[in-house]
């Protein structure tokens, strides 16, 4: 949804991007005005890839069509890339409220009630971050659907009932 992000862990180093929101024609203006050499990736040059077939046909061609298209995607980019932060938050503090994770026995255990009360954005996020870290061969799609049945049923039930979703989730309505 955001794109590479400016800062990123990869293995054990640390990829940073502080330039970004530099076209490559503005960075390499500045390296020749301060008299650094720089290094072209071929692969960069190749349209084998579908980012460099963006980067040489798709983004000239908006360009052309209206011009500032391409600042004004790196900005909406940009606006994307803090909403998704915002996001993230959210579905950390859902998580903590209405997840709990048995070590021994490797499943999950959600609150329908407390979940309820989150955005469907965020509780969707929840429960696809619940079913990732479970990982393996499941079917997500009928875990899902299961899943959002059961909700609703909870939610209309009352509380207190148990229900096993599937293999690892069980959840509490």
């Amino acid at each position: 949804m955001t794109g590479i992000p400016a800062v990123r862990a990869q293995s054990d180093l640390e990829i940073i991007r502080p330039i970004k929101c530099l076209s490559r024609a503005e960075i390499e203006g500045r390296l020749r005005e301060a008299g650094i050499s720089w290094i072209t990736d071929k692969t960069n040059l190749e349209d084998k890839y579908a980012r460099n077939r963006i980067r040489h046909n798709i983004l000239p061609e908006a360009e052309g069509v209206a011009p500032g298209a391409v600042k004004h995607i790196c900005e909406v980019a940009a606006q994307l890339a803090e909403t998704e932060q915002l996001l993230e938050e959210l579905e950390k503090d859902c998580l903590r409220d209405c997840i709990s994770e048995s070590e021994s026995d490797s499943k999950i255990s959600l609150d329908a009630l407390k979940l309820s009360k989150y955005h469907t954005v965020i509780r969707n996020r929840a429960i696809l971050t619940c079913l990732k870290k479970l990982g393996g061969g499941k079917d997500k799609h009928q875990v899902l659907r299961r899943l959002f049945q059961y909700f609703q049923k909870g939610i209309e039930g009352g509380q207190g009932e148990h229900m096993h979703l599937v293999d690892d989730i069980d959840s509490l309505f």
